[in-house]
């Protein structure tokens, strides 16, 4: 499994009929709707598959900055499982300089994937759901939640606690975290991305939500959860939505989610050669104030970051970023299939930080989500953009 939870082959090649209605009239590289929501730069890839180091492999990633404070530098939680903690090089951003590995294991994440992050005042919480059986519960059953308030991210420093005990007819993928009101409370909100039980999910992937009002007074996230009401607080069971994205300002709660074979106007499956999928799998943004009742962008379908390169080997989805560490340990192999990738269909597991510049870091993962069409293999890359405006400008500027 590459990047965000892959659909069924036989759900994968069907056309859903909500997502081909979203003909989307973009130009260029960001994706800017004709009524100017705030526009979105993709820059290019900065990391890969595994090698034969594996030190290209960051997968489902968080953009973090880190340690908190005027000493804070853009930092990525990372890696599908066995999650770990890395500088990320990018110009401008103080202390960013280099892409050096911070903490290569985060300790107990083993056997943990979908890495999510949180910086709570001086304390790093990293999320992600069970791959394997642990603790009595069947892989996929199980929130896991890792933190440490050592600057330096040290071995030592890690403490690991189970946060929710799931049903174990449900399956459960990515997760992202933010704090928000709820009921008119304050609360740390989980999006937990679910895979079954159909009766739930409707059309495999939806997202439901977990609560906790005592980590909103604690600042403690490691206890106190308790899953939302799945059959009232869930979006959406009406088609694919994948790869959870949660955030909050000023009353609402905006998630980004991965919708499948969205069309591309430049031509068939998603203007790429890939024979296995009808069209794009592209990120789009909804709200809501209550985690039940979710309120569609007007823009475009809220396509937010813009559709996948597919042939097109001149797009960002190409381009690797000069000083990153693709462009620096990267082989020359993959270098060679990061440009020369023509089924690309793929912007998915898209996550995003404040700078301190005022300016949105967003990262997402590229490719043709483990089914490739030859000669391309099962790959996909992690590309970057800039948005010139904060996470709440951006988000917001789909509903004005």
């Amino acid at each position: 499994q590459i990047w965000c939870s892959s659909a069924p082959l036989s759900v994968t090649v069907t056309m859903s009929l909500r997502a081909a209605a979203l003909v989307v009239a973009l130009v260029g590289l960001g994706g800017q709707a004709a009524a100017d929501p705030i526009h979105f730069e993709p820059l290019g890839l900065y990391c890969g598959f595994v090698d034969e180091v594996g030190v290209l492999s960051c997968d489902e990633t968080t953009p973090i900055m880190w340690p908190p404070g005027a000493d804070g530098a853009l930092t990525m939680v990372e890696h599908h499982s066995n999650f770990r903690v890395r500088s990320q090089a990018h110009a401008g951003v103080h202390g960013a300089a280099n892409n050096d590995i911070i903490q290569p294991q985060i300790p107990f994440s083993e056997g943990v994937a979908f890495a999510s992050a949180l910086v709570v005042e001086d304390t790093l919480w990293v999320f992600g759901t069970n791959d394997v059986e642990m603790n009595g519960g069947v892989p996929r059953t199980q929130v896991l939640t890792f933190w440490s308030n050592d600057p330096k991210l040290g071995t030592t420093s890690w403490k690991a606690a189970t946060v929710l005990d799931l049903p174990q007819d449900w399956t459960a993928f990515n997760t992202s975290p933010t704090k928000g009101i709820v009921n008119g409370l304050p609360a740390y909100v989980l999006a937990v991305e679910l895979g079954s039980p159909s009766v739930l999910v409707g059309v495999p992937f939806t997202s439901t939500f977990a609560v906790c009002f005592k980590c909103a007074i604690s600042n403690d996230l490691s206890s106190g959860w308790e899953v939302l009401d799945p059959a009232t607080h869930v979006y959406t069971k009406g088609q694919y939505s994948a790869c959870p994205t949660l955030r909050y300002f000023n009353g609402y709660f905006y998630m980004t989610t991965l919708f499948m074979n969205v069309v591309n106007p430049a031509g068939p499956h998603c203007n790429s050669d890939s024979t296995v999928w009808a069209g794009c799998l592209a990120s789009h943004v909804v709200r809501s104030k209550d985690l039940q009742t979710w309120e569609e962008s007007a823009f475009n379908g809220g396509l937010i970051m813009g559709l996948p390169d597919g042939k097109n080997l001149s797009g960002p989805d190409h381009h690797i970023i000069p000083g990153s560490l693709l462009d620096t340990n990267g082989t020359s192999t993959a270098k060679g299939w990061a440009q020369n990738m023509t089924d690309d269909v793929n912007r998915s597991d898209m996550d995003m930080v404040d700078l301190p510049d005022g300016t949105t870091y967003v990262v997402w993962g590229t490719g043709n989500q483990g089914q490739p069409t030859a000669p391309n293999p099962s790959i996909g890359f992690n590309g970057a953009g800039i948005v010139n405006a904060t996470q709440q400008e951006w988000l917001e500027s789909y509903f004005s």
